[in-house]
């Protein structure tokens, strides 16, 4: 705790160029982060989906109805696709100003798209 009341008084002593270099050094860093959260969600996606098909072939072995855990299991990825197709809808309304910000964002729902319908394929193991 102090060290950071140490690092914030130390800012304020510190030369134009200090930022700079830290603005660059920020910039990889944040990088780096939004790729560990999305392999973090990526994760927490193929954690859900072992859970939720093992208590449905666990409800279906006891002679239950595994019908309740399926629903959830399709009521949570349309939900998920909701809030994707929501976000982008986002995306394109407040950050696609330039036609670079219209390519990114084009290039990331196409490849939604492609995943989504790769994960329908047999030869894929893990899927919708």
């Amino acid at each position: 705790f102090m060290g950071t009341w140490g690092i914030f008084i130390c800012f304020w002593f510190a030369d134009n160029d200090t930022f700079r270099q830290y603005s660059e050094v920020a910039r990889i860093i944040s990088f780096v982060w939004l790729l560990v959260q999305s392999l973090l969600l990526v994760d927490l996606a193929h954690d859900l989906h072992d859970v939720l098909i093992a208590k449905a072939d666990e409800v279906e072995k006891n002679g239950g109805d595994e019908r309740g855990w399926k629903a959830l299991y399709l009521l949570l990825t349309v939900g998920m696709f909701a809030l994707g197709f929501t976000g982008l809808g986002f995306l394109y309304s407040d950050y696609a100003g330039c036609s670079d910000g219209q390519a990114i964002i084009t290039i990331t729902l196409i490849m939604g798209v492609v995943t989504t319908l790769l994960s329908l394929w047999d030869r894929v193991s893990m899927g919708i």
